[in-house]
């Protein structure tokens, strides 16, 4: 996710409790949205309102996770607010009680396309709006109904690769989501290994799908999709462990798949991978999750990425919530944890 910085010294200061006219707002300008008791800072990038602290540092944003699956899928959605690594339920929910689900995000809004609900593949889009953090769905549909999904974005587009249509099905397809007019379209390139249940991490530039499970067994294959081109290729390296079921993050030079399941059963792996976008080269880290998990969802600030949720070997879910800090690749549990108990959910962020 590629998250704007902007100063509260430029441009005019608005102080009111309605959002100031489009007319008005230049970009970098703040607004103290009286509304809010107590009220908040916010800066305008030019397509969102950004929420300050009075130090003009910049919030790092929320991430935004959903479609946990306990005994059914769940539509709630658990907001994680990075700076304090608090955890708060949405009045808003998704349309179906749906899990695993590709999302992306835009400047200004998530989204989260497919999934299932044990029974039924959807293709629906769920559009969130960071700014309110209502949600409603969006005219067009993904151009296939699928789940177990790789998903990655560039700041136009989102993409969801290694995808199943139904239980036990390996494609290659790529579904693409143009974020400017919302519409949907699937691409005439495809991953070089049909699979599903990757992980997807991305730099400016690239996607990578990492990982899944083919009609070989796990794989650690990893494929790049180029932006500008929507061209697909095998990176350089796979990863150092195979699996399926991962989470994936992403920072501004590395890319890091953690946790999934080394047979295409539950058997959960605590190791992290490090995909170093500029050589496309894989490693382990050292520090590893502190439970080892099966389909935990993944979402990221600039400074760190988190693993929210996933399945223990039992088979039973977890609603715990661990950061993994960036500068220096150490990995710890946040105090704060999800609403809800599950697995095979997904995430997103602004």
């Amino acid at each position: 996710m590629r998250l704007k910085l902007v100063s509260s010294n430029s441009g005019p200061t608005f102080v009111q409790a309605t959002e100031p006219s489009l007319a008005d707002r230049t970009v970098g300008c703040s607004w103290m949205d009286t509304s809010a008791t107590p009220g908040l800072l916010k800066a305008w990038t030019g397509s969102l309102w950004v929420i300050l602290d009075y130090t003009d540092t910049v919030i790092s944003g929320f991430g935004y996770d959903t479609g946990q699956r306990t005994s059914s899928p769940t539509s709630r959605v658990d907001k994680l607010t990075f700076k304090t690594e608090s955890i708060s339920s949405l009045v808003s929910s998704i349309l179906h009680g749906n899990t695993e689900m590709g999302s992306c995000s835009s400047d200004y809004k998530g989204f989260f396309c497919g999934g299932w609900n044990t029974s039924t593949a959807y293709s629906n889009v769920n559009s969130l709006v960071f700014f309110n953090d209502s949600i409603s769905t969006v005219t067009s549909n993904t151009q296939h109904s699928f789940f177990d999904c790789a998903s990655v974005d560039s700041s136009a587009a989102g993409y969801f690769g290694a995808i199943a249509l139904a239980l036990g099905s390996y494609y290659n397809y790529i579904d693409k989501l143009s974020f400017s007019g919302e519409t949907t379209s699937s691409l005439a390139s495809t991953l070089t290994l049909a699979r599903y249940s990757g992980a997807g991490t991305e730099s400016d530039t690239k996607g990578f799908v990492s990982g899944g499970y083919y009609s070989g067994g796990v794989t650690n294959q990893t494929d790049k999709i180029t932006f500008a081109t929507d061209a697909t290729a095998a990176a350089t390296s796979g990863l150092a462990q195979i699996r399926y079921i991962p989470f994936g993050v992403s920072s501004s030079a590395n890319g890091y798949i953690g946790g999934g399941s080394s047979t295409g059963g539950v058997s959960p792996l605590t190791s992290i991978d490090r995909l170093v976008f500029a050589s496309e080269t894989d490693s382990l880290i050292t520090s590893g999750l502190p439970t080892a998990l099966v389909g935990p969802a993944g979402c990221y600030s600039p400074d760190a990425g988190y693993q929210c949720a996933g399945r223990l070997a039992g088979g039973s879910g977890v609603s715990t919530v661990t950061r993994l800090l960036y500068s220096n690749e150490s990995v710890a549990a946040v105090t704060s944890t999800l609403t809800i108990t599950g697995y095979y959910g997904t995430a997103t962020e602004c």
